[in-house]
């Protein structure tokens, strides 16, 4: 699958986000968690990686970062 693959931060590791044709993200899913799969490799929800996001103290000025919280 040909793919772009661009760092990314939101996680709070070392994350990655990788965009391909959308006819080809079955494939790709499938493919990385095959390789994966040895190494304990696990999809996570939109939840958790805000939570991983939060616990870096990643966070967003003006949602969860204003003057009203200290």
């Amino acid at each position: 699958v040909q793919a772009r693959v661009a760092r990314l931060s939101i996680s709070g590791e070392l994350g990655f986000e990788i965009s391909c044709p959308v006819t080809m993200h079955a494939t790709l899913r499938e493919t990385l968690l095959a390789a994966g799969e040895d190494l304990g490799l696990a999809e996570i929800g939109y939840y958790a990686l805000n939570a991983l996001r939060l616990e870096k103290s990643f966070g967003i000025w003006s949602r969860e970062f204003t003057q009203g919280y200290t």
